[in-house]
């Protein structure tokens, strides 16, 4: 039912003894205007409203004319004010609302899963979505889409279909400025549709920016931009694809996270950023020979996961649980790819086509155990980053330069600080460092029902005690496995200067385990730092032919994939003390 809003004007009904109502219009200006009804209609029209809107009445019902009033008194006790109701236009919020305004068609896109359908009918364009009936409009020159997203707001799941068996979407705007303009959604798609911008450029940006600071916290942003048996047609053409997560947390871990017995500060985070051109009827191109064109997938990720162990009880630092781990998963990527045998053209004068992806990860992840007393820490960062810049397929692209380019930048620093009397022999740590457990592990586990098919819960063999480090008391881990991909393959490209197919990788990570702060008098158990970096990086730049031949034409042509030597890959143990008392076994 349509909200209605009502009009504060009130009708001062009375009885008369003619067997009429007279009613008085008490909100009006001119208290003389009155309305004159008679008892039986009065009251069907008081049934009317009630009954068919289903109003509330608070005031008294009119009787009918068969009831009379003894004297004045009792007639003005008798008097009924009832409020009158004036329904109004619907007040509905609708999730997508449009304007046209001097050519400029503009389409605003407000709420979490909203979706928009831009379709051209002929000489008209239709927009249709959530909680919005179409509407057809003319005499449209430049299209604004806008939705939610920005840097600092994230609205996921809102996305726009351009689309239309084939139809035309024919823009003018003035140079330099765009003719079609989409921002602030998570998706963007074109699927058979002509967009013709006679003048003035396209950009279409799709992004998402995710933030989290809770103690156990996962996000994944997926964002993309695809255009597929489509043609795109301006002065300049811009596709965009931006993902990106942060996690920021400094709590102090304690407790139980699970039956693992172990404190856990967990953030897995993994966005994904793609745009993809696709099909052999799909054409990107410019209208004159300086027109650029750029086609970009860019993924982010920030952790800065930096915690604190132990609680104080009559004075003293003491940890509550067996381990305290600090995990940060990183599984991001950005991936921008002309495929199937499509065609992008910039401008043969001094165009250039850019086909580029970026991912950038900078995590910290930290456990300092110097103020509590038993148990071990343990920090693991897992970044397994993936960039790729790509024409196959068939795909042919021509401009004055081409770049097809991918890169990797990826930092992390893991440090792990022990607590005052390290770790027994029976720490779930060391279970860690033999491979029984996965440390993505403490990321997805909810007891009582892990998956055992895929992880072993140190609670599973904390019993088990011997194991290879299980006197480890802080325990720092570094993984990478970045993959940065640039390629060409069974397509063709020729540029009127140059031909750079390029990927590179920039690893750094710093993995400290120290162990100084287990003290000299422990009874308990040992006092050892365990520090493992381990990157499998995989960095290419290639030129091939699978399915097909390949060919590159230009003056120049240069396919290389680069690592800074400023990169580095390294981990650092720091040792102190031990003292261990052959009479303990430790019960956790």
């Amino acid at each position: 039912m349509r909200p209605v809003a009502f009009a504060t004007s009130f009708i001062d009904m009375r009885l008369k003894g003619t067997g009429t109502l007279s009613a008085e219009n008490r909100g009006a200006p001119d208290r003389s205007s009155g309305i004159r009804l008679t008892a039986n209609h009065a009251a069907k029209e008081l049934h009317h409203m009630s009954g068919k809107r289903k109003w509330s009445l608070t005031s008294k019902r009119a009787k009918s004319s068969a009831v009379r009033s003894r004297n004045t008194a009792e007639r003005e006790r008798r008097r009924a004010t009832i409020l009158g109701f004036q329904e109004l236009e619907s007040r509905t919020l609708l999730s997508i609302t449009t304007s046209l305004s001097s050519g400029v068609l503009d389409v605003n896109l407000s709420a979490a899963g909203d979706q928009a359908l831009i379709a051209p009918s002929g000489s008209t364009i239709d927009i249709s979505g959530t909680n919005f009936s179409l509407q057809a409009f003319t005499g449209v020159t430049t299209l604004v889409v806008q939705g939610a997203n920005t840097a600092s707001q994230d609205v996921p799941n809102q996305g726009v279909t351009f689309g239309g068996s084939g139809g035309t979407i024919a823009l003018d705007a003035a140079a330099g400025t765009a003719a079609l303009d989409v921002s602030g959604v998570t998706s963007v798609s074109f699927t058979d549709v002509t967009i013709a911008a006679s003048s003035g450029d396209v950009n279409v940006t799709a992004s998402e920016t995710t933030s989290a600071a809770a103690m156990q916290a996962t996000s994944k942003p997926n964002v993309s931009v695809s255009v597929t048996g489509a043609t795109i047609k301006a002065d300049n053409v811009q596709l965009l694809a931006s993902a990106s997560s942060s996690f920021t947390n400094s709590a102090p871990v304690g407790g139980a996270l699970n039956a693992l017995g172990v404190a856990a500060e967990v953030a897995d985070l993994e966005p994904s950023a793609s745009v993809m051109v696709q099909g052999p009827s799909t054409t990107i191109a410019v209208n004159g020979t300086g027109g650029n064109v750029t086609i970009a997938a860019n993924a982010g990720v920030t952790i800065t996961s930096s915690s604190t162990v132990g609680t104080t009880f009559a004075g003293s630092a003491v940890n509550p649980v067996d381990a305290a781990i600090a995990v940060s998963i990183v599984d991001s990527s950005a991936a921008a790819q002309v495929a199937g045998g499509s065609t992008v053209k910039a401008g043969t004068g001094s165009g250039t086509v850019s086909i580029t992806s970026s991912n950038t990860t900078t995590v910290t992840t930290e456990v300092d155990g110097a103020g509590a007393v038993g148990g071990a820490t343990g920090a693991v960062t897992l970044d397994n980053s993936n960039s790729q810049a790509s024409v196959s397929g068939g795909s042919t692209v021509t401009g004055n330069a081409v770049n097809v380019t991918a890169s990797t930048v990826n930092t992390a620093t893991t440090t792990a600080k022990s607590m005052a009397t390290g770790a027994g022999p029976n720490s779930a740590v060391q279970n860690l460092l033999a491979g029984k457990v996965d440390p993505g592990y403490l990321a997805s586990a909810t007891p009582p029902a892990p998956d055992p098919g895929k992880k072993t819960s140190p609670a599973e063999t904390a019993f088990s005690a011997g194991l290879p480090l299980g006197i480890a008391a802080a325990v720092a881990v570094t993984k990478f496995t970045p993959t940065t991909q640039a390629f060409v393959d069974s397509s063709t490209i020729t540029a009127g200067s140059t031909i750079d197919i390029g990927a590179s990788s920039d690893n750094n990570a710093i993995t400290t385990a120290d162990g100084k702060a287990t003290t000299s008098n422990s009874n308990l158990s040992v006092g050892v730092g365990v520090a493992t970096s381990d990157a499998i990086a995989s960095n290419s730049a290639m030129v091939e032919s699978t399915t097909g031949t390949t060919t590159l034409t230009a003056p120049t042509i240069a396919v290389g994939a680069t690592s800074p030597a400023a990169s580095s890959t390294g981990a650092e143990r720091k040792s102190c003390c031990a003292k261990i008392s052959p009479t303990w076994m430790l019960p956790w």
